[in-house]
């Protein structure tokens, strides 16, 4: 089959039935296609099946709803207190350059929003797809109970319950485009894999999935937590889940029916009730993540690194300078911490010991909140993401960043160089809304803008993301800090904050 034009509208044949995008002046995006059968009833908790095939053409012209999870900000990664949330939400974006090019590059985005909040619509792939002739793929998963507690304990003869769903749903979405993408231009050889924050632990994930291998080809992980819960945590919460929908004096069979059976509502209704408990007994515990099942996920993400058993893919992967920053915000605003921040929580974190001590001694000022948020967020994302850079760079070409850009505005520079403050620049949204509102080509943020997106797009035609960013390894430690102020907004540092590394290696060690 062939693609057809109809009224100014790109119809693509898929292998599931056709599909008609919207055109959006420099591209064409078809949006909410879907890309596996809506999971729902008997197969709630299991691995995505595929989607079901259709004779008439599906109208992609509005997004398909996203995954239930709790209201939250889109500033914070979820879809807003108006947002569409669904159990039947496993669709995906393809946005790609006007007109007939073909053989483009792919990116296919891996949201964030710890694994709880999350929507691919709240990532606009128009910009990075028009200026870097590339086709952009966002793809929504299922987050929260749907997709990272792991329940598979709560197997019965009646009802499965299937680990690592929310990753599943990655990989199914990447076979999708293995399968389609050459449909609308793209290459399904050279596919980079980037997401931020879970999103970016997700990639991290993927490539230690044997079941991901071969579905992409580069990788750029965005202030990555480098999680990995073992199965025996969430057999815990997943009882606790349990009792909460069906009674804590319900039989296994009782159990597994009510969480099969209940809404969507009272689901996402006793998870909540599950972080307020976890928040208050053990604060700073992530509850959902990737599950290490020793089947899909075999082994943590440090230790598959540090033993090779990654995708050996080339890899950008980098950080923030104030990560922590927003979950401090968070914290005050809450009383509630989605990662250790506050000083007591990180020390309790740390555990008592010389080499904790020593964590704390190389940040001065650590009763300061602001100070311990530093600690807390390089403990979770940047020491992580080193050690992941060194492992790495031993098989395969490794590139590592830092973020220190903060913007004047406060739209985007509110936090400073906080978690997911880069995200705006790498879509290219911050250049779009200044101009929009009469900046000049020439003004600092949409220069900057304009210099991150080359460097991701480039990295993504051919793996070379520009000049001057050198090759990381575990010898020199040179990473390439994004300032915005420096010559082409860029500056090469040498195991930048070493103190704290090598503390932070004492503890880990």
């Amino acid at each position: 089959m062939s693609s057809s034009v109809n009224n100014g509208n790109l119809t693509v044949p898929t292998a599931e039935g056709p599909v008609t995008d919207v055109c959006q002046g420099a591209t064409a995006a078809w949006n909410g296609v879907p890309y596996a059968t809506p999971p729902v009833g008997e197969l709630r908790f299991r691995r995505p099946q595929p989607a079901a095939c259709r004779d008439e053409p599906l109208e992609t012209t509005t997004w398909g709803p996203s995954p239930m999870q709790p209201a939250q900000p889109e500033t914070n990664g979820g879809v807003g207190d108006n947002g569409v949330t669904d159990e039947d939400c496993l669709t995906l974006n393809i946005v790609r350059p006007a007109g007939g090019a073909t053989d483009l590059p792919v990116m296919v985005w891996i949201y964030g929003g710890a694994f709880t909040v999350g929507a691919s619509r709240n990532y606009d792939g128009r910009h990075l797809a028009a200026r870097g002739d590339v086709i952009v793929v966002t793809v929504n998963y299922r987050v929260g109970p749907w997709g990272f507690l792991d329940l598979s304990s709560l197997t019965t003869p009646e009802h499965v319950f299937e680990s690592n769903i929310g990753l599943h749903d990655q990989i199914a979405g990447l076979r999708w485009v293995r399968d389609n993408i050459a449909a609308f231009g793209g290459d399904a050889d050279n596919v980079t894999l980037f997401g931020e924050s879970a999103g970016g632990s997700s990639v991290l994930s993927l490539m230690c999935m044997p079941e991901a291998r071969g579905l992409f080809h580069r990788v750029i992980a965005e202030s990555p937590a480098v999680a990995g819960t073992p199965a025996k945590v969430h057999a815990q919460d997943a009882r606790r889940l349990a009792g909460i929908v069906a009674g804590e004096d319900a039989t296994p069979a009782e159990a597994a029916a009510a969480l099969v059976d209940c809404s969507a509502d009272e689901l996402l209704a006793a998870s909540l009730r599950l972080t307020a408990e976890t928040a208050k007994t053990d604060p700073g515990r992530l509850i959902y993540g990737p599950t290490v099942d020793d089947e899909s996920l075999p082994v943590a993400l440090l230790p598959g690194f540090l033993s090779g058993c990654q995708a050996r893919v080339p890899l950008v992967i980098g950080t923030n300078a104030s990560e922590g920053a927003l979950f401090l915000v968070g914290a005050q605003q809450s009383g509630a911490e989605l990662l250790p921040v506050l000083p007591d929580t990180v020390r309790r974190t740390l555990g008592d010991s010389a080499a904790a001590d020593g964590v704390v001694a190389a940040y001065p000022g650590f009763d300061d909140p602001r100070v311990s948020a530093q600690a807390g967020g390089d403990m979770v994302f940047w020491y992580p993401s080193t050690v992941v850079a060194d492992a790495h760079a031993a098989v395969a070409p490794t590139r590592m960043y830092r973020f220190d850009h903060v913007s004047a505005d406060p739209r985007f520079g509110g936090l400073g160089a906080a978690h997911g403050a880069e995200i705006p620049f790498v879509f290219g949204r911050v250049a779009a809304v200044l101009q929009a509102e009469g900046a000049s080509a020439d003004d600092r943020d949409v220069v900057f803008a304009g210099q991150i997106m080359d460097r991701w797009l480039a990295f993504a035609r051919g793996g070379e993301p520009g000049e001057g960013w050198p090759h990381y390894s575990a010898a020199q430690r040179e990473v390439l800090v994004l300032d915005g102020r420096s010559d082409g907004g860029t500056r090469v540092e040498a195991d930048p904050l070493s103190e704290r590394r090598e503390a932070w290696a004492a503890l880990f060690s």
